[in-house]
């Protein structure tokens, strides 16, 4: 089972609150790295959550095991190969 992902988006509180919406949670802005970050939250026994980033923003992998950071991408793709298979209890 996927539990957790990031997405990108160009309206990351509207997109989380569908998200949001369609799993029956909530939706609540992410405190992390990067602001304007919003997560999904289904408020199920499993923390099943998804964050939804700022298209403008990159993940870049840390270097000599150190964690990964994040960095403005000003010239995201228009489109972006990603999608995501979600159960959820609504018809």
């Amino acid at each position: 089972m996927i539990r957790h992902v990031s997405i990108p988006a160009r309206d990351p509180h509207h997109v989380a609150t569908v998200l949001a919406e369609l799993m029956q949670g909530r939706v609540y802005p992410f405190p992390g790295p990067v602001p304007g970050a919003f997560m999904a939250t289904a408020g199920d026994a499993h923390g099943t959550q998804i964050e939804v980033y700022p298209e403008q923003a990159a993940a870049a992998p840390g270097e000599d095991g150190a964690p990964g950071t994040f960095e403005a991408n000003p010239a995201p793709p228009q489109y972006w190969p990603f999608h995501l298979l979600l159960s959820v209890q609504l018809d």
